[in-house]
């Protein structure tokens, strides 16, 4: 079903609809204000809500299964509380050749405060550009492709354990950052120009590993953070390039648990950064260690380094 192009419709209302079978659109709508769904619960497998600039929230108790794509972009939604009914945080595929569920991508919505997608998997989630966004929340989510998330305060991912392709943390106001399951990231991870993180700590154990690489990108890349006073990641094992650089308040640097970088490591230009571990690193093809006030340095490797 598709709504679109309706320059003076101001409502809509479905009030006997419960389902749909191919998707749901509600696009190019400049002066709607109201949508009234409260039957419907299956949107099918698409969810597009774009250019309803006027819309602040929507009637309907919607059941955006494992498989819905779901794309919100340029509208004056408050929260998408309405995708997910009490019983809408099914996550089994209504087919088997569904690896992955369809994208989740949310931006451009300027009085959008909280969002919350139930699901254990997602294909690619991209959420910025939002401009009240306080609390992002995957309870459930697993396992994800390519992650995106910009200007938000709140970042809730408990459970995510593995992510096929990059995940970007950028440009936020959260505090702190914390992926306490996260074990293996096949692709880049960016923690970049974050200007309230103080603490970054995972259990992640490998970075890297995937054809999301480009030759000779740095696979952890963590820079500009204003705030940011500690990095712990000493579960990490192997990792293709790092690069920790112009955080200019980040204090400690825990990479114990480190063994093999396989390309460039380098920590540079940290001014106020006293202590480094590096103590298990026994395999680095270049590791430069510079412009960082660096009283203590755990550093057993005795391969090729730079160290001022």
């Amino acid at each position: 079903m598709r709504v679109s192009d309706c320059n003076h419709l101001q409502n809509f209302s479905a009030s006997a609809l419960q389902s749909v079978d191919d998707y749901l659109e509600f696009v190019r709508l400049p002066v709607i204000t109201g949508v009234h769904l409260p039957l419907l619960r299956n949107p099918g497998a698409s969810f597009i809500m774009k250019d309803t600039p006027f819309l602040p929230t929507v009637t309907a108790a919607l059941n955006a299964s494992f498989d819905t794509n779901v794309m919100v972009i340029n509208t004056g939604l408050s929260n998408l509380d309405f995708l997910y009914s009490e019983s809408g945080t099914q996550t089994t595929p209504k087919s088997a050749s569904n690896s992955y569920p369809q994208s989740f991508l949310i931006y451009d919505n300027p009085h959008l405060e909280r969002i919350t997608g139930p699901a254990d998997t997602y294909n690619n989630v991209s959420i910025y550009n939002n401009g009240l966004l306080t609390s992002i929340d995957f309870p459930n989510l697993r396992t994800c492709g390519p992650f995106y998330i910009s200007s938000a305060t709140v970042l809730g991912i408990p459970s995510l354990v593995d992510v096929e392709g990059k995940f970007s943390i950028i440009n936020s106001s959260m505090v702190d950052l914390s992926l306490p399951k996260l074990k293996s990231i096949k692709g880049l991870l960016v923690v970049a120009n974050n200007t309230h993180l103080k603490l970054f700590d995972s259990s992640i154990s490998e970075i890297g590993k995937s054809i999301w690489l480009d030759y000779g990108e740095d696979a952890l890349q963590i820079s500009g953070n204003l705030a940011l006073q500690a990095i712990g990641l000493k579960e990490l094992d192997y990792i293709e390039g790092l690069l920790i650089s112009n955080n200019p308040f980040l204090l400690a640097i825990n990479l114990q648990g480190l063994k093999t970088a396989k390309d460039n490591t380098t920590i540079k230009n940290n001014p106020s950064l006293s202590s480094i571990d590096l103590g298990s690193l026994s395999t680095s093809q270049f590791l430069d260690i510079s412009g960082n006030f660096s009283r203590h340095v755990n550093l057993p490797l005795q391969n090729q380094y730079k160290l001022t």
